[in-house]
């Protein structure tokens, strides 16, 4: 009887084993970088400052020699302090007046009235000149030095006047009316006038002591 046999044939079962696969992954790893920080410090800058310092300005003061209200620095006739203002001041403050001139020659430029290049003489004046010249600038306008007004007195002591030019007018250097003109030591010089090329007298009295008047 056949009887059948089942031989069994070894088939190779694959039981699939699972295992676990680590796929690493890249995660970024920060690695800190130090970077210096500059903090600016605060450091104070000194800075002078320039002060100035007053030095104080020595206001010259005149010293007036005995005898003197006036005293007029030399060849100054047009400052504050020369001879035009203390003739001016001289006129008003209601006295007689002693100007005393610092020696110099004392150059009239301009005509301070009429034709004159001094204030007019309304007063009791004494010029004491020290030796000083009263002249006229060689580009100024026509002009005399001086005008004595009515019942007015003007002395001049130790000067000498040269140059004054009125061709159109009375008295080259000085011209007096109804006054009094007294020269002591003095010089009339190179003076040019229509009339009274040295002074011009109307009405007038002069008295001299010691007076050169010449090429007038």
């Amino acid at each position: 009887t056949n009887t059948a046999t089942f031989t069994p044939t070894n088939t190779a079962t694959h039981t699939p084993t699972n295992t676990a696969t680590h796929t690493p992954t890249n995660t970024a790893t920060h690695t800190p970088t130090n970077t210096a920080t500059y903090t600016p410090t605060n450091t104070a800058t000194f800075t002078p400052t320039n002060t100035p310092t007053l030095t104080p300005t020595a206001t010259p003061t005149i010293v007036l020699p005995p005898g003197c209200d006036f005293a007029v620095p030399a060849g100054d006739v047009y400052s504050p302090m020369g001879l035009i203002s203390a003739i001016e001041e001289a006129n008003i403050n209601g006295k007689p007046d002693t100007i005393c001139l610092e020696t110099g020659i004392y150059t009239m430029t301009a005509i301070h009235n009429e034709v004159n290049a001094l204030p007019v003489i309304n007063s009791e004046i004494t010029i004491e000149g020290n030796g000083s010249t009263f002249t006229r600038d060689a580009g100024a306008p026509d002009l005399r030095f001086l005008y004595i007004a009515p019942l007015q007195s003007l002395i001049l002591n130790d000067l000498t006047l040269t140059n004054g030019h009125v061709p159109a007018a009375r008295g080259g250097a000085i011209n007096i009316f109804f006054a009094t003109l007294t020269l002591n030591n003095v010089v009339m010089d190179n003076n040019l006038a229509l009339n009274g090329g040295a002074i011009y007298n109307r009405a007038g009295t002069i008295n001299m002591t010691t007076v050169t008047i010449s090429n007038n």
